[in-house]
């Protein structure tokens, strides 16, 4: 049987993303019950409950795109290097405001049987694959030496209003494009990243307007997440 490993980051500092978190956990056990799950805590200021385990960092080093230190990729490849050091088959990184709703193991299977190692969704509007949600092949990513190359600790922060060249050389999902490679497919499953403010909950239903969206990230409003599972028929406890 295929052991597949779900993480995330979380640094919960406000009431909202408590809240989100809460309902990315409800929807992760009823979606995929049989993975295994870990949370790595960036130093929360506030607590929060989880039933899953949680692997607690010490400090925040901040985020290259606000000029800080490169504290996502750290846990991006902590939680690589742990689904590597446990034995998994799989691993998947689905941030805590990224909600999707198929299970993990719809892309595994997908990816066993035709044997991809690399699969992420597609981010067009951004010209790089979107890394919110990613699921690997574990072997393959400890046969690359994907951790090591990525070097979490000697990244700078993200030099905004650069030149293309310059801005992908220092953009992480450009950084991770760059050492997949080959490997690296996009799922043709459609979604939003919100960053931008496109979709509210009264129009999502018309920013996919053949099927649900099978994704949402950074929907910043409960609402929205809440839509976002009624249109897809979930149902949460």
């Amino acid at each position: 049987m295929t052991a597949t490993l779900i993480f995330t980051g979380v640094n919960i500092d406000s009431e909202f993303k408590r809240e989100e978190f809460q309902l990315w956990e409800a929807l992760t056990r009823k979606l995929d019950p049989k993975a295994g799950v870990v949370v790595f805590d960036t130093a929360s200021p506030l607590e929060f409950k989880t039933g899953y385990e949680v692997v607690r960092f010490d400090d925040n080093p901040g985020h290259l795109s606000h000029g800080g230190g490169d504290g996502w990729g750290r846990t991006f490849t902590a939680g690589i290097q742990f689904a590597i050091d446990e034995g998994y088959d799989y691993v998947c990184y689905r941030e805590r405001d990224c909600f999707v709703a198929r299970p993990v193991r719809e892309v595994t299977e997908r990816m066993r049987r035709t044997n991809v190692k690399a699969a992420h969704f597609f981010l067009p509007h951004y010209q790089f694959p979107e890394n919110a949600f990613a699921v690997y092949n574990v072997d393959f990513m400890w046969d690359i030496k994907f951790v090591e190359k990525y070097d979490w600790r000697n990244r700078k922060p993200i030099p905004m209003g650069d030149t293309p060249a310059v801005l992908w050389r220092h953009t992480p999902e450009c950084i991770i494009q760059d050492i997949l490679g080959d490997d690296l497919w996009l799922l043709p499953w459609w979604g939003s990243r919100n960053d931008r403010f496109a979709v509210n909950y009264a129009n999502l239903h018309e920013y996919c307007p053949y099927e649900p969206p099978t994704w949402l990230h950074m929907a910043q409003d409960m609402r929205l997440y809440h839509r976002f599972l009624e249109l897809n028929g979930i149902t949460l406890p």
